[in-house]
């Protein structure tokens, strides 16, 4: 500044030697601060000004006040020095996971040791491309393991363009003739039409415009003829909606029966003095059943309402899965009731009703109760709304979860709890939430296909971990579970059994945190491999109950003549952990392999070389061996409830798929294995003897695993009732799969792959570069007889046979 001069620029920010720490990402951007040293009126005058504090001598001269604006204005903004250091200490971190990111993928030193770090998380694809949205996906789902397969994703890649309309409706229709599922018209329709909506999602803003309008349910009325014109709408829509009251009935009678001891999560005792006072008979008309809002508490009675129609709409999913079985229903009433309206319409008003209430001043028990009954239903439904009511909220395991939090039952309660709750029932209830959401919400969600965010949830915010489940606190489960159903059979037994699953899926929870983003907890190899055997040995202790079956029968008060097998209630949980830790272990053991085979593509070390072929032998063992247990119950020979095959068919679907995807995958390696090999057998001149007994070996090893594939694809199609639009779509795939394996057209598809889909997913399509890399190639005449000796020792030429002549 000179001296006639009036303002300073002030410019602060990073010095030279700031600049080689931060580079671009740090540069901070300089703030314009303007300072007047002079004063106002010799600034005002345009005249010099000498500054002399507190008034100048022109300011004295004219007898004017003299005043500065450099006293009156906030100094310069300087960074302080903590800023800068935490700002070079985000710089650092940053810097740090960048230099992550790039050595996780070629980590040759860690992956090369004898007991090296895995991380499933990293070392495949996490974001698929879907026209112009980006999504991320569950690394344990059937999509991502699409990805991570090289050779699944170069067959698929190519053969799903030439899956046109016309073939898909034929296949499909022949599926449809096969199994005789009433949801092939609907699922033909969502397959070739797939980019129109039948029902869209509400957006952030419309959601808070309905809330804003409505203003939610009012709690309390001085008459019922003074309703809003919401709840009012809402009370009828829910009296048209449901049927008549004999039919309630009914339907709840199977329900207890059959469903109910397979999803116990709520009170029976409790649930049915609700009723009582919520429904009542219509006088006037017997087809129709009145809602008793009264003039208090409506909002809790809103919520029970919903929670009576999602036990309905469960109970008719599960009446219709069993009748399409060939379950004698035994109740004429539930007969006839089948032809009338589907379950999902009710499920569309129960999402919507749901959404209008004040969920951040109003969670209860029944709430979060409904939403996990919400929840299950969805999963085992192809369709959850129909085109007449949208459903703007979504059930999801995280959003039950924060209601478990905000209860605070995110831990086990324990008795400590009755201090501060009237009714003890309501301690039992709590105890039911916690293992039904821990179940559902834990570990049977990681089987699903659908997409989610990573959020603490999902790797147990609910405490899914033997360590915080010590010895002290397993025994006071138990004393709990005593003491609250001393006098009830029937419910200790059926809660002790949901227990032990409970107990039964901490094995393999310990396998999942590979799946799960890098933390603190780092899991090595060793801790994966005796995690396996302690899962597979979990798994072949579970025993399912012969005849003969035990009948036991509710001690409530007008529920006392209905008798429940527990023998099959006990084998459908057994059952379904059963399936649940085969798959684990199939998922594990393959996705063990391919991480190596992907280190095997950067480095060439001999660690990493053995593991590769020690996890694809076992995962040839866990995929032989679930596939011929889920064939028992596409055969029938599984003694459980019929009301629990809506879920059972569920947990089969997308274990079939997995197995699928495994055994498949195993194919196109002997496809390649035999090509490679026939050529190098035809550029030969000598010494071909140990070339030609691999070449046998190997098409011997490939016909078996067709076989299979074929007798398990048939046994699939014809004995499941498909009710997950996900799987039948995969399913066409395997089906072309087949036809191209019998025109042998396989290698011709892997060696024309759709470019453009690999690069959305960041796949290579060299497959040169895997002939080296291959195990079944590399492999001698001995590790090649170990593998013939699985299918030697689980006798799958008996399971062929059995099934008759296949081609």
């Amino acid at each position: 500044m000179d001296a006639e001069g009036s303002w300073v620029r002030v410019r602060p920010g990073p010095s030279r030697s700031d600049e080689g720490v931060s580079g671009k990402v740090t540069k901070a951007k300089g703030r314009r601060n303007k300072l007047s040293f002079v004063c106002q009126s010799c600034r005002r005058s345009k005249t010099r000004c000498d500054k002399v504090k507190p008034s100048c001598t022109r300011c004295v001269k004219n007898g004017s006040v003299c005043v500065y604006d450099v006293e009156t204005q906030t100094k310069p903004k300087s960074r302080s020095k903590d800023s800068r250091i935490q700002q070079l200490q985000r710089e650092i971190e940053y810097w740090k996971s960048k230099a992550r990111g790039h050595t996780l993928h070629g980590r040759a030193a860690d992956v090369g040791g004898t007991d090296p770090v895995i991380d499933f998380h990293h070392a495949f694809p996490m974001m698929i491309v879907e026209g112009q949205c980006k999504h991320e996906i569950r690394p344990s789902s059937a999509l991502s393991y699409m990805g991570k397969d090289v050779y699944l994703f170069l067959f698929w890649s190519s053969a799903s363009p030439q899956i046109g309309a016309e073939a898909t409706r034929a296949r499909i229709e022949r599926a449809a003739r096969a199994s005789q599922t009433p949801n092939a018209s609907r699922f033909l329709a969502r397959l070739l039409h797939s980019k129109t909506r039948t029902s869209s999602r509400y957006t952030v803003g419309q959601f808070r415009a309905i809330c804003m309008k409505y203003n939610f349910f009012e709690d309390t009325c001085r008459s019922e003829t003074e309703y809003s014109e919401l709840l009012l709408s809402v009370k009828q829509q829910f009296e048209a909606q449901l049927p008549a009251f004999p039919v309630i009935r009914a339907y709840l009678r199977y329900f207890y029966r059959e469903v109910y001891p397979v999803v116990p999560f709520m009170d029976v005792s409790l649930f049915e003095e609700v009723l009582r006072e919520l429904l009542l008979p219509d006088v006037s008309d017997e087809s129709r059943v009145q809602v008793n809002f009264g003039v208090s508490d409506i909002r809790k009675k809103v919520v029970h309402l919903c929670l009576v129609a999602c036990i309905l709409g469960i109970t008719r999913a599960s009446i219709e899965l069993a009748a399409a079985g060939g379950h004698n229903l035994n109740d004429p009433i539930l007969v006839s009731h089948l032809r009338g309206q589907p379950s999902n319409q009710i499920f569309g008003l129960v999402g919507y009703v749901l959404c209008l209430l004040n969920l951040i001043h109003w969670v209860d028990e029944y709430t979060t109760l409904t939403h996990l009954y919400v929840y299950t239903y969805s999963l085992v439904t192809p369709e959850l709304t129909t085109t007449e009511v949208t459903d703007p909220v979504d059930s999801s395991p995280l959003l039950i979860c924060w209601f478990a939090n905000v209860l605070g039952i995110s831990k086990y309660p324990d008795d400590s709890e009755l201090l501060r709750l009237k009714d003890s029932r309501v301690l039992s209830l709590r105890r039911k939430l916690w293992l039904g959401i821990s179940l559902l919400c834990s570990y049977e969600q990681r089987i699903q296909e659908k997409r989610v965010q990573y959020t603490p949830f999902d790797v147990g915010s609910l405490a899914f971990s033997e360590n915080d489940f010590p010895q002290a606190r397993d025994a006071a489960v138990w004393t709990s579970l005593q003491r609250a159903y001393l006098n009830d059979p029937l419910e200790y037994n059926i809660q002790l059994t949901l227990y032990q699953k409970y107990k039964d899926y901490l094995v393999g929870s310990v396998l999942n945190l590979a799946y799960t983003k890098p933390s603190e907890v780092h899991v090595r190899l060793s801790d994966i491999t005796q995690a396996l055997e302690e899962t597979r040995q979990m798994a072949h202790e579970i025993l399912m109950l012969a005849k003969p079956t035990q009948q036991l029968h509710y001690v409530l008060e007008g529920l006392t003549d209905i008798n429940v097998d527990f023998t099959k209630s006990y084998n459908s949980h057994k059952y379904q952990a059963r399936i649940l830790l085969l798959v684990t272990c199939v998922l594990t053991t393959s996705t063990l392999y391919l991480y190596f085979e992907n280190q095997l593509m950067h480095t060439r070390d001999e660690e990493a070389a053995r593991h590769y072929t020690v996890f694809f032998k076992d995962a040839i063992r866990d995929v032989l061996e679930t596939t011929f247990f889920l064939s028992e119950y596409l055969e029938g020979k599984v003694n459980i409830l019929g009301g629990s095959h809506f879920l059972i068919c569920h947990i089969v679907e997308n274990a079939m798929i997995r197995c699928f995807q495994v055994l498949f995958g195993v194919i196109l390696r002997l496809y390649h294995a035999e090509e490679v090999l026939h050529k190098r057998l035809a550029a030969a001149f000598s010494a071909v003897g140990d070339l030609e007994d691999r070449l046998s070996m190997i098409r011997r090893l490939k016909t078996l695993a067709k076989q299979t594939l074929t007798v398990f694809h048939e046994l699939v199609s014809k004995r499941l009732r498909w009710t997950l639009f996900s799987c039948l779509k995969r399913l066409i795939t395997f089906d072309l799969a087949l036809d191209m394996m019998k025109e042998e057209k396989v290698m011709e598809l892997v060696n024309a792959p759709n470019i453009e889909r690999l690069t959305h997913w960041g796949l290579d399509s060299d497959l040169e570069a895997m002939e080296s890399i291959n195990v079944v190639i590399k492999a001698d005449q001995r590790y090649l007889s170990e593998l013939h000796q699985i299918f030697v020792d689980l006798r799958v030429q008996d399971f062929i046979s059995s099934h008759g002549p296949v081609t």
